[in-house]
């Protein structure tokens, strides 16, 4: 009896240990209030700079995306306006992709296997919903795909809420309507629908937000992009 409460007792030390070296490594290879931030189609509704100061981030670089459709062809053709650094020596605290999409010549694989190095060796990746992003989005044609807490796959699955899911940082009348990956956690949900969910991936984490910016505001229900309280109410979840 007593070998088996010292083995119980040397199980959590030793799981301790494991926890302590991991919060080091993040640490030390984690610059600190710091993000890249990926600004996809409908990324002002997010309120990026709040949500960013919410977050105590000091040091952000930005990303935008930008249309090159030629002009007789409803194809869109996606591409940002310049690329984050590769395999940068320190990784950002956050990877912010705010309705942003990973089709096809948006950014070459290496920018992105760069982004899943640094989510693995500390980073937070955040991914807030929209109607270009996710399965719309094509994020199951990339190396991301096995990493979320979501499963993209039908890219018509947005679901109109009739009546929209109301949180303390609004309320949201469109999300995306597709199922949580094996080892995924809900952080957040209303009436059993998720809206918050989050998995890790090494020593870093992939947080999703999976309602829209879409829709409009009444007097019973203030869309979470223009209530005040979204930014701070957003960051609870994400740090």
């Amino acid at each position: 009896m007593k070998k088996i409460i010292l083995w119980g007792m040397l199980a959590v030390f030793h799981l301790a240990a494991l926890n302590t070296l991991a919060r080091a490594e993040t640490k030390q290879n984690v610059l600190e209030n710091s993000a890249i931030v990926l600004r996809g189609i409908a990324y002002e509704y997010y309120r990026l700079p709040e949500l960013l100061k919410a977050l105590r981030v000091k040091n952000s670089k930005i990303y935008t995306i930008t249309n090159n459709a030629p002009a007789l062809t409803p194809v869109n053709k996606f591409r940002l306006d310049r690329l984050p650094r590769i395999y940068p020596p320190k990784a950002p605290k956050y990877i912010i992709m705010a309705d942003f999409p990973l089709n096809k010549g948006v950014m070459p694989k290496i920018v992105l296997k760069s982004l899943i190095r640094d989510v693995k060796r500390g980073s937070t990746l955040v991914i807030l919903g929209g109607l270009f992003t996710l399965n719309k989005g094509e994020f199951n044609a990339t190396p991301l795909a096995s990493l979320l807490p979501v499963k993209v796959t039908d890219c018509w699955a947005v679901k109109h809420l009739k009546s929209p899911l109301k949180t303390l940082g609004g309320s949201v009348a469109y999300r995306h309507n597709i199922p949580l990956t094996i080892g995924a956690e809900t952080l957040f949900a209303v009436n059993e629908q998720p809206l918050w969910v989050s998995k890790k991936y090494g020593v870093g984490k992939i947080i999703v937000f999976l309602g829209i910016p879409s829709g409009h505001s009444t007097a019973s229900a203030v869309l979470f992009w223009e209530d005040p309280r979204w930014p701070s109410f957003a960051a609870k979840y994400i740090r």
